[in-house]
């Protein structure tokens, strides 16, 4: 993966960031996460581990933007737009805290049923929510 490629990279994860909550208050989640088909790309070898790596640093540089939505979700899903866009076949998750209601959610992506440059400890979460669901095989939109 070349240099201009993560630093086009970075800079759309960067896009993204700033444009989705946007997006989310104008659409539905699910409008949202069908609007990023997994684009057929050939993968090359340790391109993930590299956009991980670069998307824990965009994300460490953004956390620093005052006016920038510092939520799961919208980490979640620039992470997920940006993946898909790449031709990797991102999951989207949503789940709620195995202690019950009371306990903030979380949002993350999974890539191979594995989250993917993820922070926390998400063991903890019940699924309640995924995008598109690959042991289905489908999606639940059309």
């Amino acid at each position: 993966m070349s240099r201009v490629r993560r630093l086009l990279d970075a800079a759309e994860l960067a896009l993204l960031r700033t444009v989705i909550p946007g997006r989310f208050r104008r659409s539905s989640l699910d409008a949202l996460l069908a609007s990023e088909p997994c684009r057929r790309r050939r993968q090359r070898a340790g391109e993930l581990g590299l956009m991980e790596t670069d998307m824990l640093r965009v994300e460490a540089l953004l956390a620093r933007a005052p006016l920038l939505h510092q939520t799961c979700l919208y980490r979640a899903l620039a992470r997920y737009a940006l993946l898909r866009r790449r031709g990797h076949p991102a999951e989207f998750v949503l789940g709620i805290d195995a202690c019950g209601l009371a306990h903030p959610g979380h949002a993350w992506v999974e890539l191979g049923g594995r989250a993917f440059a993820e922070a926390e400890d998400v063991s903890r979460y019940r699924v309640t929510f995924r995008y598109p669901d690959a042991r289905f095989g489908v999606s639940l939109t059309p």
